[in-house]
């Protein structure tokens, strides 16, 4: 019988209690060079034998990027002891999540001489958090387009170049329940209704906002008065991106104001005429002048009613998503000081915007395609989500992405093309 020393045969017992955790376990030198692992690690990476890993590196088996993130936390391990936390890397077309415990090994003077790892599988969990995620923030986008359609009101979100970029479904019906994307005024009305808005408009991209009466003939040729709200919309960066709307419909209240004030004018003209036979001609001007006051106030009473309403569903509309996400999830928002500090560019607003409108990669790169004119692929979209935008918020997926968006405010609420 061949005998094996005692170190042999510690090294076997270890290996045969490390190849049945459930873990993947592996160790390295200071410079990220393998030095071992279990049979976890050997059938993840496809090898033969846990030998073979013997002087590889992370390099052998991920792009540069999820490298970088990884030495990132080996040498925290390395500096301060130990690293426990989240990975992730994009491994055999799949991204996969871990949940990992980095130690440095030291040698018998307690010099740093590597790090050994383990790392728990949990993407099912991460998945599956994902799909709730998802499920809850598809429930309360559905919700806001139902408050929308619910408001008794025209509202309508425009381009700085005052196409329709949306609208609910009051403004939908108006137009026919024609597709609004992409058209202009001069596509929906009259062209002499049509250019007194388009003054309105360039007014409040101009100046700030608008408040008065439009006129506007509905798809069945029928004519009506309404009074309109405009506000800008800006970009993070204090840029002005468009417009939004909220217009009401006051053409019963006009006739009604009219005909009040008809009638004040036929009872100012009649008292006029009977002081006029009474009394002295000043005594007539003064009557005039209060009843033409009256008529003043009733007119300014009227539009600060419309004002206060209008000004009501854009503070509701602005409040609702946030408060209904923090109600849906139970939880208060946390942000951090550096979560305040994130800074996006415009194609990655473009990317996030579509996003948390539920578009795909896929469908992204087209949309894009087809606005600057030329070919966008879906993996550059796929690049920019990956490496840019969970790096920046911190996540691992478009739901938790869209999440913490909208607690950030990060979300613009129509596309920013200020540089086209």
């Amino acid at each position: 019988m061949r005998h094996i020393s005692q170190n042999q045969l510690d090294d076997k017992i270890i290996y045969q209690v490390i190849d049945i955790i459930d873990n993947i376990i592996w160790w390295k030198d200071c410079n990220g060079f393998y030095l071992g692992c279990n049979e976890y690690v050997a059938e993840m990476f496809r090898l033969d034998s846990r030998e073979q890993i013997i002087g590889k590196t992370d390099y052998d088996f991920f792009d540069k990027d999820e490298v970088e993130k990884l030495k990132n936390n080996d040498e925290i391990a390395m500096q301060t002891g130990s690293f426990i936390g989240e990975e992730s890397f994009r491994f055999n077309g799949k991204r996969e999540y871990f949940s990992t415990t980095k130690r440095r090994i030291v040698d018998a003077n307690d010099n740093t001489v590597g790090i050994l790892g383990s790392s728990k599988r949990i993407t099912d969990i991460k998945e599956q958090m994902e799909l709730e995620k998802k499920a809850a923030l598809w429930e309360e986008d559905i919700k806001m387009r139902q408050i929308l359609d619910l408001v008794p009101a025209h509202i309508y979100w425009k381009h700085k170049n005052e196409y329709y970029l949306g609208c609910n479904k009051r403004q939908s019906e108006f137009i026919g329940d024609r597709e609004v994307l992409g058209l202009t005024e001069y596509d929906l009305l009259p062209k002499d209704e049509a250019d007194k808005i388009h003054e309105h408009d360039q007014h409040v991209l101009e100046h700030g906002s608008f408040a008065g009466e439009e006129i506007g003939t509905d798809i069945n040729g029928v004519t009506k008065t309404y009074f309109s709200s405009k506000r800008q919309l800006l970009n993070t960066n204090g840029e002005v991106v468009g417009l939004v709307g909220v217009t009401v419909d006051i053409s019963d209240t006009k006739e009604k104001e009219q005909l009040k004030l008809e009638n004040l004018q036929l009872e100012a003209q009649n008292k006029l005429n009977q002081v006029f036979l009474e009394k002295l001609a000043t005594e007539a001007v003064a009557e005039q002048l209060r009843l033409e006051n009256e008529t003043y106030l009733v007119q300014k009473k009227e539009q600060a009613k419309f004002l206060a309403f209008i000004d009501k569903i854009q503070r509701d509309i602005q409040n609702y998503k946030v408060e209904a996400l923090t109600e849906k999830i139970g939880i208060a928002p946390k942000i951090s000081n550096s979560d305040k500090q994130i800074r996006l560019t415009k194609r990655e607003l473009d990317i996030l915007y579509y996003l948390s409108l539920n578009k795909s990669p896929k469908d992204i790169a087209k949309i894009i395609s087809i606005i600057e004119n030329k070919s966008i692929s879906d993996s550059t979209i796929n690049a920019i989500v990956n490496k840019k935008l969970y790096p920046k918020f911190k996540v691992f997926n478009v739901g938790q992405l869209i999440e913490k968006a909208i607690l950030l405010n990060q979300i613009p609420f129509l596309l920013d093309t200020s540089g086209d």
